[in-house]
């Protein structure tokens, strides 16, 4: 069960379901959730919504736009945040719960002269202001990509071989499970050391596994 009331929850595509959507606003909260091929035809809906918008030039629309440039290390990244109030072009949007607003974002990034284009599409209900879509958008992300960094450097998560979709989501959950625990730990030192220490100090180990700093055995 999660704590949404007065939060905004911002997930993975995978975790874009309708009962999902459904929990998040019965506990009070909203949702901002990434589309992509496990709601294929909604997504279809949502895309075909936007071309269609755009081609009216957004004229008589309930939508928004944001841009933000970021620069550093050699890399020019410019996202675009459009939302669009208008869902008469989405019919299976009242499947879902609470649902107010699409959302698109198109990223251009340029690093050492090579340039990418994306475009993600996002169902949500906190209306439409742009504003409050880049936030929660870039929050994720930043949580995200900060998560998956320490994943593949410290448990060299990407080298990973295993590909069996269930042991694949059971080793994640493992490797989740050690992280917190690892970050938990008061000790100054890199999250590899202490996957060391674990290894060769069952003390240490039973530490880890207690649930607060409180608890921990000196």
């Amino acid at each position: 069960m999660i704590k949404a009331e007065g939060c905004i929850v911002t997930i993975d595509a995978m975790g874009c379901q309708t009962a999902i959507a459904e929990q998040i606003i019965g506990q009070g909260g909203d949702y901002v959730l990434s589309l992509k091929g496990n709601q294929e035809t909604l997504a279809a809906e949502v895309e075909e919504a936007f071309i269609d918008a755009d081609a009216r030039d957004y004229e008589g629309v309930d939508t928004e736009v944001l841009e933000t440039v970021e620069r550093g290390h050699g890399r020019l990244e410019t996202r675009r945040y459009r939302t669009l109030g208008d869902l008469s072009g989405v019919p299976r949007s009242k499947l879902w719960e609470g649902m107010n607003m699409i959302g698109m974002v198109d990223t251009r990034r340029e690093v050492d002269g090579q340039v990418s284009i994306e475009t993600r599409y996002f169902i949500g209900s906190i209306g439409t202001s742009a504003t409050r879509f880049a936030h929660a958008g870039r929050g994720h992300w930043g949580v995200e990509n900060g998560l998956h960094w320490t994943l593949d450097i410290s448990f060299r998560e990407d080298e990973c071989r295993v590909r069996q979709p269930g042991a694949r989501e059971n080793l994640a959950v493992l490797r989740h499970l050690a992280l917190s625990r690892l970050k938990n730990d008061g000790t100054k030192v890199g999250l590899k050391n202490k996957r060391l220490k674990a290894a060769c100090n069952e003390d240490y180990l039973e530490n880890c596994s207690l649930s607060g700093p409180s608890t921990r055995r000196k």
